[in-house]
């Protein structure tokens, strides 16, 4: 039984490592998709759209699983930047667990989490 737990845990964790990366992956994608889009051309905003529109989605589950089990809570918000901004202001634990994922998505998107 023990093996199994430990098997289990450590399933969960490379999981919740590959999809953190992987959305934050993601982000840099959309926020650099974001702050050019204006200058994009109509084919290379075709190609953007996918993965987008993926990243999109993995932002929404990423925040479902991953961003459930940082706060110990069911989301209440769509995407995980919501809910960043929802406790990043607040006192206690998961303030502070929000301000620390506000600081890397910040540095690629100032004020992105206020």
């Amino acid at each position: 039984m023990v093996a199994e737990l430990t098997e289990l845990l450590y399933q969960v964790t490379v999981h919740s490592l590959a999809l953190t990366y992987t959305t934050f992956l993601g982000f840099m994608v959309y926020v650099s998709a974001k702050q050019s889009w204006d200058r994009l051309k109509f084919g290379i905003k075709l190609l953007l759209l996918p993965a987008i529109t993926f990243f999109g989605i993995l932002d929404v589950l990423f925040n479902a699983t991953v961003g459930s089990l940082l706060f110990l809570a069911l989301p209440r918000e769509l995407t995980f930047s919501q809910r960043l901004n929802h406790y990043v202001t607040t006192q206690g634990w998961r303030g502070s667990v929000a301000r620390a994922f506000a600081v890397p998505l910040n540095a690629i998107s100032p004020n992105h989490i206020k």
